[in-house]
């Protein structure tokens, strides 16, 4: 069962009891360039993460070798239904892409993202 809306200040609730969260997105002009910040504090949640494989989402969960959520093709269904079987079934799987998501999410914070342009400055002499 889906709850619809939910009030703002109950959002949280909702999104931690899922064993995952889901963004299924088509491939589209917008989905290849605008990134959804709900991703992020799922991550940041510790709640696992399947996504389109589509830029701004992949970039979100990080590089093939140690990516902190899982990817399936844009607009396959059947894929995101396969894959979604498979973390469902996984235990393990989800611990890991949990903690993977934390790591990541914690590099996504505007006082890491900002000590990262300091030390790229830094190193360039500005």
């Amino acid at each position: 069962m889906l709850p619809g809306r939910v009030p703002r200040e109950r959002a949280t609730e909702w999104r931690d009891a899922l064993d995952a969260v889901v963004v299924p997105r088509l491939d589209r002009a917008v989905t290849r360039t605008v990134a959804p910040l709900k991703p992020v504090e799922a991550m940041a949640s510790g709640t696992p993460l399947l996504v389109s494989a589509l830029p701004p989402l992949e970039e979100i969960v990080g590089d093939a070798l140690v990516a902190a959520g899982a990817t399936v093709p844009a607009g396959d269904a059947e894929a995101l239904a396969h894959r979604l079987e498979a973390l469902a079934a996984d235990p393990a799987e989800r611990a890991r892409l949990a903690v993977l998501g934390l790591e990541r999410a914690a590099e996504r914070t505007w006082d890491a993202i900002g000590e990262r342009y300091r030390e790229t400055l830094a190193r360039r002499g500005a």
